[in-house]
Formats: C-alpha cells, sequence, structure tokens
C-alpha cells in the first residue's frame, strides 16, 4: 500500500494565498492556453478529485481534493508535480 513520508500539512490564510506568484488554481482560459486538461475521476456529494496534466505528460501536474462541510467546498490537499 502506498502511503506518503512525512507529509507537510499546512493551514494557509488569506494573506499566504495572495502573496502567491500565480493562481493556486487555473482558470478554463489559463488551462486552455497552456493545454492543461482537467479530469474529476471521483465525484461524490461530498469529496471531488480534480487532475490537472498535459496531454503528452506521463502523470498529472496538480492534483486537487475538495471536500464539502456544511454546504461549502473546502480544497483539502493539493499535490503539486509539476516543478
Amino acid at each position: 500500500m502506498y502511503s506518503l513520508k512525512n507529509p507537510e500539512i499546512q493551514l494557509w490564510e488569506l494573506q499566504h494565498i495572495k502573496k502567491l506568484e500565480g493562481p493556486l488554481i487555473l482558470s478554463s482560459m489559463q488551462r486552455s492556453e497552456r493545454f492543461i486538461e482537467e479530469s474529476m475521476p471521483i465525484v461524490t456529494q461530498s469529496y471531488v478529485e480534480v487532475f490537472h496534466s498535459k496531454p503528452e505528460a506521463d502523470s498529472y501536474l496538480m492534483l486537487y481534493k475538495f471536500r464539502n462541510l456544511g454546504g461549502c467546498w473546502y480544497l483539502e490537499e493539493l499535490h503539486d508535480k509539476s516543478l
């Protein structure tokens, strides 16, 4: 079974997000300009996984995991393999 070794957990406040160099999540227009495809292989009423990948790449660039709590969607995990 696969498991992460020493996962890093960070709670980001709005000020941290505003200081990021680029957008945390690309819009559909930004994905189109960069030839990035979006897929959602797991979608339930309370959980969604979103992959951003390039058609010619072997694996995903970004994986976002969202959870619905009390009617609001929260970004629960972010895996960035584009670096």
